[in-house]
């Protein structure tokens, strides 16, 4: 971003909005105040309560807010596993904070565009099936 910026091109991310693609709190802070629909999220202490534990409806992902490709990213089904997610996560991690939310199921669908002029073009439409017996969480990248 900032070698576009210093030979005056373009950047498919504008400098303020950069800190989205990076912060999973304020990323979904801003599709709420769009009303973007996301995955409910609970609020726990560096140390879970027993009260905040109650209000969470399993199954939940828990992910630091400051890293990506996986890195410190669960899956829980029980408290137990809760307790040990959130102390991977935050030592994952450079906050404390961190995200516990509804584990989503269901098919991915996905579109591509690309911007010319500030006019959309349809560039691809992709969806993610997984083979029974191997994950379905992996990346698929396409160029």
């Amino acid at each position: 971003m900032q070698l576009s910026i210093r030979l005056g091109l373009s950047f498919y991310c504008a400098p303020e909005s950069w800190h989205y693609s990076r912060d999973k709190r304020a990323f979904k802070d801003l599709c709420k105040s769009c009303n973007v629909p996301v995955a409910a999220d609970y609020h726990v202490s560096v140390v879970p309560t027993e009260e905040e534990i109650n209000q969470i409806q399993f199954p939940v992902v828990v992910k630091p807010t400051d890293q990506c490709a996986n890195r410190g990213v669960s899956y829980c089904n029980t408290k137990e596993e809760l307790i040990e997610a959130c102390k991977l996560a935050r030592s994952m991690s450079n906050s404390e904070t961190l995200i516990v939310e509804r584990q989503l199921k269901g098919n991915l669908y996905a579109a591509g565009y690309t911007l010319n002029g500030g006019v959309p073009h349809f560039l691809l439409f992709t969806t993610l099936r997984s083979q029974k017996g191997y994950p379905d969480n992996c990346y698929a990248v396409e160029m």
